[in-house]
This record gives C-alpha cells, structure tokens and sequence, in this order.
C-alpha cells in the first residue's frame, strides 16, 4: 500500500497522492481546487477545455491537471495564488 503513494506539492502543500493518480484528483483529496470545466470523473478524460492547467516544475509549459499522472517529487503549481504564474484566469472575476 505504502508503494503505491507518491509525495507531490500542490501549491506549497505536501500531498500524498496514489500513483499514477491525475492531478486534479489529487488536488481534490487535498482539498485544493482546480478549475475545470470539461472534467468529470465518470466520464472519460478530454483534456479539451485547457480550464484545469497547471504549472509543474521543469514541464516547459503548463499541463492539463485532468490529464498528467502524478509522479514522486512532483511540485505543481495550480496558478490559485497568481502570484507569478504564468497562468493567467480565465474570466474577468478571477482578475
């Protein structure tokens, strides 16, 4: 059991998480929101909407949280902070 977790971050916040497990249902058990708006978890992974992208360090562009696999190490960065992040809202009320 203990093999199948992977320590990650989410925003600065260590998260243990299965591996192999999507981002955002990671963050979901932590308690930390990903926006989204194509992604359900009972239906199949699009990744079309790009509304769930995230920052992983060392990725050379943000990826979508519903579609990237969780791995050991891994430090993401969910642009809920904004501060620097090169992720931008997507409507006007997150500005």
């Amino acid at each position: 059991m203990a093999d199948d977790l992977v320590n990650i971050e989410i925003d600065g916040v260590p998260v243990k998480a299965r591996k192999g497990e999507m981002i955002i249902r990671a963050a979901d058990a932590s308690g930390i929101y990903v926006p989204r708006f194509c992604y359900h978890e009972k239906l199949s992974i699009a990744a079309n909407c790009r509304m769930c992208l995230v920052e992983v360090e060392k990725a050379p562009k943000p990826l979508p949280a519903c579609a990237t696999p969780v791995t050991d190490g891994m430090k993401v960065s969910s642009g809920r902070l904004m501060r620097g992040s090169s992720i931008t809202p997507s409507c006007a009320c997150l500005a």
